[in-house]
């Protein structure tokens, strides 16, 4: 539904999105993006820098809620030097600024005409962002119901509408998944008990993927407290455990 000015991809590289080029200063604080000129929200609204700098506007008057992101502390002023060209000066050279821009909030663009009393602090009116999918309806804790962009700039997907189900229990997932009732599972940790997804694994009428590593799984010992506050306990524990038997059984090789 939404999109940003630059796009995560699988090799962590960051390539242009709706920014198809930027400049930065000499000091690295002061970057200038040329905007795609084809690009319109879904309700026929075009997507230029005054409409990307109003967006950075609301998520700028609300730092408090986004202070999580140290990008949103580091940003110091956004405007539209034209049409296409959007400038975004910050406190300092931040290195994983362009990193930080392409994560899937706050920084993704809605057509200003859907924000609450020219703010986003309660809420919007509806959810007109420039992407593939549309919502179309909502159930709370049940569903989402998304139809495709017809308007949208890039290419478009091949299927007119998606339903994604809110299934909390992964048990029932899984059970919803093999009586038909969805036909895509799709998400990190959690998602499919794990015994599962290695049947579902083995099972040809299934097809199944992992992505590559994006997290560190980790013991954590304390070393303040006896007997982990010697590093001779430490180590010992670290030789005993059979890290690649617990991969392959406890964790089924995931």
């Amino acid at each position: 539904v939404y999109e940003p000015l630059v796009k995560y991809q699988a090799d962590g590289s960051v390539k242009p999105w709706l920014a198809k080029s930027w400049t930065h200063s000499a000091d690295g604080k002061v970057w200038t993006f040329t905007l795609r000129d084809d690009v319109t929200f879904s309700n026929g609204e075009a997507f230029d820098a005054h409409a990307a700098a109003e967006n950075f506007r609301v998520v700028l008057d609300n730092r408090q809620r986004h202070a999580w992101l140290e990008l949103v502390n580091q940003i110091v002023d956004v405007k539209a030097l034209s049409q296409n060209q959007l400038q975004i000066t910050l406190k300092s050279a931040y290195y994983p600024f362009l990193q930080e821009l392409a994560l899937p909030r706050p920084f993704r663009f809605i057509a200003p005409s859907q924000f609450k009393d020219n703010e986003t602090l309660h809420g919007i009116k509806a959810p007109i962002g420039t992407g593939p999918w549309v919502l179309k309806e909502s159930k709370l804790n049940q569903y989402d119901v998304l139809v495709r962009n017809d308007r949208y700039w890039g290419e478009k997907p091949q299927i007119e509408k998606i339903t994604v189900k809110v299934i909390p229990d992964p048990t029932t997932r899984a059970v919803a998944f093999e009586t038909g009732d969805i036909d895509l599972l799709y998400g990190n940790e959690g998602l499919l008990p794990l015994d599962t997804f290695d049947r579902f694994s083995h099972n040809p009428a299934y097809r199944t993927q992992l992505s590559r590593p994006i997290e560190t799984v980790m013991l954590a010992l304390n070393s303040a407290k006896a007997p982990t506050n010697e590093l001779a306990v430490r180590e010992a524990l670290n030789f005993a455990v059979n890290k690649k038997s617990l991969i392959d059984n406890a964790l089924y090789g995931t």
